[in-house]
């Protein structure tokens, strides 16, 4: 036998072990540097924070499509929930709070049965004891009959302001949704008593008097039912010559003892 085949004779008990064991492979969870492990069942392929795992049974907080996904057995706004959650103005997709099912107090609910969207919005209930932290009502501006209507819970009364002096039509009133303490919108005032809206200088409070009408024909100048000047009467006037006696006194006399 030569040197060579003793060689060989020699290594034959490692090649059968090799053959034994195998060659070295990486495992599902080694990387290529061989630490740490790679997460192959999770991804935020939407940046939107929250994980969509693959398989069933998925954890609270994870991205699902379908109930049959999440461990819970409810997948509610897009993640595994910890209820159906399908009520108006909740979700289960609040930032920091995924996978809880919470109130929503602003925005609109398009997941909810029956939707929360169109002409209403979510809101604070002011009255959580009655239906929760929570409320599916009325926008802004549109038009209501009460403040449990609208989301800001707040119905207000607002008159035309045909002149803008701040005062509107008592006999020309609406009713919409706004929020507390909101100014009114282009043409109204929430101050009614205005006795003619077509001339800025007759409203309740006017101290500006004239000698001549109002633009409705009146000399009720602060809209107190009172005529602040009467017709015919001018200058140091007498209710004998004048025909009739004055109500108030005459802003315009110099020597306004008869207009009392």
């Amino acid at each position: 036998m030569t040197k060579n085949n003793h060689s060989l004779l020699g290594c034959l008990p490692l090649l059968a072990m090799i053959g034994l064991v195998g060659c070295p492979t990486k495992s599902s969870g080694e990387t290529d540097s061989g630490v740490g492990t790679i997460d192959s069942g999770s991804t935020d392929s939407d940046a939107d924070g929250v994980s969509v795992a693959s398989g069933s049974n998925k954890p609270l907080a994870l991205g699902c499509s379908s109930n049959s996904e999440c461990a819970s057995g409810f997948c509610a706004d897009g993640v595994c929930c910890d209820s159906a959650c399908g009520q108006p103005c909740y979700t289960c997709h609040t930032t920091g709070s995924y996978g809880t099912c919470l109130p929503q107090i602003t925005g609109d609910d398009s997941t909810a049965t029956p939707a929360c969207t169109g002409a209403k919005t979510c809101g604070l209930n002011p009255t959580p004891a009655n239906g929760g932290f929570s409320v599916c009502g009325l926008k802004d501006k549109q038009a209501c009959t009460s403040n449990s209507a609208c989301a800001s819970n707040t119905c207000v009364i607002y008159y035309v302001d045909a002149d803008g002096d701040g005062w509107g039509n008592t006999a020309d009133p609406i009713r919409i949704c706004n929020e507390p303490n909101a100014a009114a919108p282009p043409g109204f005032s929430t101050r009614p008593g205005d006795c003619c809206d077509t001339d800025a200088s007759a409203h309740p409070g006017a101290t500006s008097y004239s000698p001549t009408p109002d633009l409705c024909g009146s000399f009720d100048i602060n809209c107190d039912g009172t005529i602040e000047i009467q017709p015919g009467c001018a200058g140091d006037s007498d209710p004998t010559t004048c025909g009739k006696a004055c109500t108030v006194k005459n802003a315009f006399d110099l020597n306004p003892i008869a207009c009392l």
